[in-house]
């Protein structure tokens, strides 16, 4: 797989979430995948600490659900947003699991209630080879102020 593949992938990631497109976004992980944001940079462990996020493939499908759901409260006056990834860096390649490591630089601007809030941060992505396609083992989102006072963060970053 080459770079430029695998930038398209995450740029297409990026993408579906911009265009509220959550069912394709949950298509692009594995069923074993997870999304999180951790609240400290240094945190290695999602299951023993606090995190903003951390979703596993059930409760990424509940999260879509209400994503989608006409009553979304926290979506009453829906979110614009653009995804921008860049730094593209491929860390890794694990030839026995078929996996890459990359990481990427994230940001996402958020337009909601006369309000623009920006999220930056760096990604961590598990990239796995299934069937020729990329797919998502893992996204960790460290965001540079994740110890802050943050908003309600209602889309994926």
């Amino acid at each position: 797989m080459d770079m430029q593949t695998i930038e398209a992938f995450l740029f297409n990631e990026a993408l579906l979430l911009d265009n509220k497109k959550f069912n394709d976004w949950f298509s692009l992980f594995t069923d074993d995948a997870y999304y999180w944001i951790p609240l400290r940079p240094e945190q290695t462990h999602a299951e023993k600490e606090l995190s903003i996020i951390f979703d596993d493939t059930d409760m990424m499908k509940a999260r879509i659900h209400w994503l989608n759901h006409p009553k979304n409260h926290a979506q009453a006056s829906p979110s614009r947003t653009v995804h921008y990834v860049s730094n593209v860096l491929v860390e890794n390649f694990d030839e026995e699991k078929q996996q890459y490591s990359v990481s990427t630089a994230l940001q996402m601007t958020e337009y909601r209630n006369e309000k623009q809030t920006l999220y930056s941060g760096r990604c961590a992505y598990e990239l796995r080879l299934e069937k020729n396609n990329l797919k998502i083992v893992s996204k960790r989102v460290d965001l540079i102020n994740s110890e802050s006072v943050l908003n309600s963060i209602s889309i994926p970053l």
